[in-house]
């Protein structure tokens, strides 16, 4: 298992805080990434590392959900 860095950053590329997960690979950074983004709104985007080797940066992105029932209407 190794140790990931997550840094939670603003628009400005800051980073407003981190957390460290213990992982077993790569491939499990971009779901726990996710989640992080969805627990902290006022982040803009996450970079992870291993150490000093960067794995991830993950985007929000703006979803649209559209009400159902509402398809094609305006209001």
């Amino acid at each position: 298992m190794t140790i990931y860095t997550f840094y939670l950053c603003n628009l400005g590329g800051g980073a407003s805080s981190f957390e460290a997960f213990e992982l077993s690979s790569d491939a499990e950074a971009p779901d726990r990434a996710l989640k992080m983004l969805k627990d902290h709104p006022s982040c803009a985007y996450v970079t992870v590392w291993d150490e000093t080797r960067p794995v991830l940066v993950r985007h929000r992105t703006a979803v649209r959900v559209q009400p159902s029932g509402r398809l094609g209407q305006h209001a």
